[in-house]
Order: C-alpha cells, then structure tokens, then sequence
C-alpha cells in the first residue's frame, strides 16, 4: 500500500469505531446490554474474518471498517454491563482489573505481530510467492478473541439493573436477587427512543456533566493519540535520516570479473558498467529503488515501539486499581492530566530512537491512570437508562477527537518541536461532590 492508503485505512477505522459507539451505545439502553454487546463482538469477528480473504484495497477498506464498528459499539456496552454487577464500594478496582485485560490484549497483538508479519524486506519477497499471505492470518487470528467473547457472553445474563429500568422486576430479582432488591425506581412500560436517550445526556441535570465530561474525552483522546502518533513519525524521521546519512555512492564505475556473494544495502549506483559479474544469492535492499521505508528497512523497529508502549500500560492498570477507590476518580484524573502534561515538556529533548521509546513508554503509563479514572466516573455519573448511550457519544467524540490528531500531529513532524507540547494543553485539577439523589442512588457531580 501506498502511504496515504496506510493512512486511510486507519483513519476509516477510527470513523468505524465512531460511529459503532454511538449506534451500539443507544442500542445499549434500548435493547439491553448483554443483546447489543454480543451483537457487537458478532460483528467486529465475522467481518475480522471476512477481510483476511478479501482480494483487493477497497473491499479490504469496506470489510474493516464493518469490523471497526463492532468494536466501536462494544467498549461503551461492556463498562456499563459489567458495572452493573458491581457496587460502588470496590467498582474502581473491579473495572480497574477489567483494563488489565486491554492491556494483555495489546500484548497478545504485539507478540502475534512479530512472530507473523515479515520484518525485513527479504521477508517479504519470500511472503509474495504464498497465496494466502502471513498479514492474513495475522488478521484471522487476530478475530478468534471477539468470536470466543461472542460465545461467552451468549451464557452470561442480563445486567439486572436494566432489566428494573425496563419494569422486569421478576427477571432481575431472579438475576441478582440479594443485590438489587433495595431499587424501587422502575420505571415499567416506558417507551425507550433514540432520541430522547440521546436528549436525556445534554437535558438538565446531566447538561454541565455533559459538556464538562466532554470537554475531559476530547481534550485526551486529541492529545493521547497525537502524541502517539507525532512518536512513531518523528522516529521514523530520525531513522530515515541517520540512514541515509550513511548511503554510499558509487557513480561512473566499471565493475568486471567479480562475484557478489554478499547483501548490498544502502548503496546507490549510478552510471556504473558490469562486465562479467555474477550475483549469487544476493538481497540488493534500498539501493535507490523508490520503496516505502517502513517495508524496505528495519520493519521490526515499529514492533519494538509498539511493545514497550503496551507493555507499560498493564503496571499502569494494576496501580490504577489499587489507589482508585482510596483517592477518588477525580484526584487520579487530575494528577494522571498534571504528569502527562509536564512529561511533554520532555519531547524537546528527543534526538534518539530509544529516548523516543522510552518516552513513549512512561507517557503511555502516566496516561493510563487518566484513562482509567474518566472510563470509571463516566460509568457511574448516569443513570442506567441513559448508561451505555452516554458512554456510546463520549466513545464516539473520542474517536473523532483522535482522527483530528492524526492530521493534526502527522504533519508536524518536519517543523518544529514545538508543535506537540503546544497542542497537548490539558484540562485544570478538578474536584468532586458525591451527593445522594431522591432515588437513594448515588450521583457525580464535577465542580
């Protein structure tokens, strides 16, 4: 692929993800959690299926981006559902632990992608004689974990405290009998609609939340995804130029009587004659051919990158849920937007590759608290009929947030320094009242 078909094909992801949030999360409050969250895990491993046989760029593009909207309608379903079987008391630590899992995940993609993909370009000549090529089974394997949440969440109930929103008094007792016995606020017979879901977030009293929580989603995600991607750029463009700093030129030569048995990299022959020279199993690798860099040298770089990022995000998790539930969800966010802001700073800095992963690797871990926090207090600060369609228009903000980055951040590697930290400006510490509402359920306030 050409690069700016590598760009859209991320890109397209990220609209699929938006607008997979913003449809499921509704569905969510509509349907149920449990209906919606399998019909999303469906989705995003059947069409992860579909696109590791597709025969061309565009249906490539058209299956992902369905795939991309499944995963985008399960994040929002799958806090709230969980939530729901939780009390408040030990909730940040309980959701806490279901992020560790996102960060094995990206382990899992990690590992997988370097035992699969080709690393070299020697790789991927080999890679270009099989008919069904390693990127397609990294993407088929890479569909199995949906398929396999898929079927087990088709054994799993339905949140209960859904079922008392929608008047099935008896199918929630009947779930968690012990656990939501207390809640008299069933709302029986009401009719569910997309629209007024969607009002229910912006109307009074939720309206400063709202915008507040917004402004919080925007903000992070713009700057999170910008910096990540200003990293891998600026990294590229240091390795790009350390190596051809190291090109040789070899102009108006006569070569005879000789036998390259050797690879030949990074050497550009111009006007040169070859009489009587045999090449024996020789890899001749960026040697003026007008080949994209990330496949024609050192392609393991990126996963190396790639791995320490996740890496530092699981440590991150744990320590996230051990001190959530003992400072607050306010107190986490706002040092994780202090640290993260500061660490910026250090981007001026940067003039080596492994400075740059290194980075990266504590930016990564000191944003992970912020994450975790805002992913916590905004599954709590909504009540459940109202829940996952919430975090479905956060999730989706996000995800647009993070395509403003990309064009944003991707363009300003050559310019100047100044561009990322200058950009990243970060919401100021917050603090927070925890009140008690008429219905006796417990409500976030952001002042």
């Amino acid at each position: 692929m050409e690069e700016y078909q590598k760009g859209w094909l991320g890109t397209l992801s990220f609209i699929g993800m938006m607008i997979g949030a913003l449809v499921w999360g509704i569905m969510g409050d509509r349907l149920g959690r449990r209906r919606t969250l399998l019909t999303a895990l469906v989705s995003n491993g059947i069409f992860g299926v579909i696109a590791a046989f597709m025969p061309t760029y565009s249906l490539l593009m058209l299956t992902r981006f369905c795939s991309s909207v499944g995963i985008g309608g399960s994040l929002p379903i799958v806090f709230t559902f969980y939530s729901e079987f939780l009390v408040r008391k030990n909730r940040g630590r309980y959701l806490s632990f279901l992020l560790v899992f996102w960060a094995l995940g990206g382990l899992f993609v990690a590992v997988l992608a370097w035992g699969i993909i080709p690393r070299s370009g020697a790789t991927i000549l080999d890679m270009k004689r099989l008919h069904f090529a390693r990127w397609r089974k990294f993407l088929l394997i890479c569909s199995i974990p949906a398929i396999l949440s898929a079927i087990g969440v088709s054994f799993l109930p339905e949140s209960p405290r859904f079922l008392l929103e929608m008047g099935r008094n008896s199918e929630a007792i009947y779930v968690y009998k012990q656990i939501f016995s207390w809640n008299n606020s069933v709302k029986s017979g009401e009719e569910y609609q997309c629209w007024n879901n969607i009002a229910g977030v912006f109307s009074p009293p939720n309206t400063f939340l709202t915008l507040f929580l917004l402004m919080v989603w925007i903000t992070m995600s713009f700057g999170f995804y910008g910096i990540s991607i200003w990293l891998h750029e600026y990294t590229k463009y240091i390795e790009d130029n350390n190596f051809e700093s190291r090109t040789i030129n070899q102009a108006n030569l006569i070569i005879e009587d000789r036998k390259f048995a050797t690879n030949i990299e990074n050497t550009h022959f111009t006007n040169l004659t070859f009489n009587n020279v045999r090449f024996d199993q020789t890899l001749i690798n960026h040697c003026g051919c007008d080949i994209d860099f990330d496949v024609n040298f050192k392609l393991a770089e990126l996963f190396y990158e790639n791995l320490f990022a996740q890496l530092a995000i699981l440590p991150g998790t744990l320590i996230t849920s051990f001190i959530l539930d003992r400072i607050g969800r306010i107190k986490t966010l706002g040092v994780s937007l202090v640290l993260t802001s500061a660490s910026v700073g250090c981007l001026w800095f940067a003039n080596t590759k492994e400075y740059l992963i290194a980075f990266e690797a504590v930016f990564t871990f000191l944003t992970v608290f912020g994450w975790n926090a805002l992913d916590v207090m905004t599954t709590e600060a909504y009540p459940a009929n109202i829940r996952t369609t919430s975090y479905g228009i956060f999730s989706a903000i996000s995800r647009l947030a993070a395509i403003l980055s990309n064009l944003t951040f991707g363009s300003t590697v050559q310019v100047s320094k100044l561009i990322p930290f200058s950009f990243y400006q970060r919401c100021p510490p917050i603090r927070s009242n925890l009140c008690h509402t008429t219905s006796g359920t417990k409500r976030l306030f952001l002042v």
